[in-house]
């Protein structure tokens, strides 16, 4: 009588599995620290969307893959690995760098482990969705400050908003001034971190979806515009809150959850232009081929 076993020791010789499963362990561990040790709604969700992409982008290709790795680069990936596991029990504290570039150690270690330093280069697209999400915000927006005064543009754009809209308001400097109070427009308000967020999203799909060379260029610039124009909705908010002295209400716009629909908001046009964009490029296709037909 012949027993086929498969349990244990069918796995065992199933590479890919193991793959897969450290590969889901590493990805849990980094999105869990991410949520805890930052507390960012808007950081935790473009890390859960980047490695959604980055999973989705290795299933379309997985059978084309070549997974021949050598015993250094196999030795290399897992001593990254093994010291990303590591490093990850210590982390108490918030914005800790390992958390900032784990996902980096991550694409590195499993690339290594599945092909090795020469087929590091099948994963271009993936790459490019690791560089995304490791993209430092907090530094970045440092070095645009340096550069542009996103606080003045960002408060003229709201003082025009309000003056426009009827309302008796002055503008001197960062400050927009009302009869009844003001708002001062500093760094955390000028809307930097929406803007890169939303530069984030496009990039994702510009990698996941063939678009034309104008869509490349123009998409990127769209999504940064419409999370500038959101955020200056959002500040006049906030100088109507404060002249009519609603504290509660000002706190919850302001750094409460009412700050988080703003995001939602700006996700949800983006949403909108995206797929008016699939659906000209399909229905361009579809004209195409019906041309070659007749």
């Amino acid at each position: 009588m012949r027993v086929t076993d498969l349990g244990l020791n069918s796995l065992l010789v199933k590479p890919n599995l193991w793959l897969l499963g450290v590969t889901a362990a590493l990805i849990a561990i980094h999105i869990n620290a991410v949520s805890k040790f930052d507390g960012d709604i808007d950081k935790t969700s473009i890390s859960v969307v980047c490695w959604g992409v980055f999973l989705l982008l290795i299933s379309r290709k997985h059978q084309t893959l070549k997974l021949q790795s050598d015993p250094i680069s196999s030795l290399v990936g897992l001593a990254l690995m093994f010291s990303l596991l590591v490093r990850s029990m210590f982390v108490h504290i918030p914005n800790d760098i390992l958390v900032e570039i784990s996902p980096l150690f991550t694409f590195l270690g499993l690339g290594l482990l599945a092909s090795g330093f020469k087929g590091l280069k099948q994963y271009g697209q993936e790459a490019m969705v690791i560089f995304i999400m490791v993209l430092p915000q907090v530094l970045v927006a440092t070095l645009a400050e340096k550069f542009v005064d996103l606080n003045a543009i960002a408060a003229q754009f709201s003082y025009y908003l309000l003056w426009y809209s009827g309302f008796n308001v002055q503008l001197q400097g960062v400050n927009i001034i009302l009869p009844t109070g003001s708002v001062e427009v500093y760094s955390g308000c000028s809307g930097l971190i929406p803007m890169l967020m939303m530069f984030k999203l496009s990039v994702l799909f510009l990698v996941m979806f063939p678009t034309k060379t104008i869509e490349k260029i123009f998409l990127p610039i769209v999504a940064v515009f419409i999370a500038f124009i959101v955020n200056g909705f959002r500040i006049a908010l906030m100088a109507l809150l404060v002249a009519f002295s609603n504290a509660a209400t000002f706190d919850y716009w302001h750094e409460g959850d009412g700050s988080q629909i703003f995001s939602l908001i700006s996700i949800f046009i983006f949403g909108l232009l995206c797929r008016f964009l699939l659906q000209q490029d399909s229905s361009a296709d579809l004209s195409s081929t019906s041309l070659k037909q007749i």
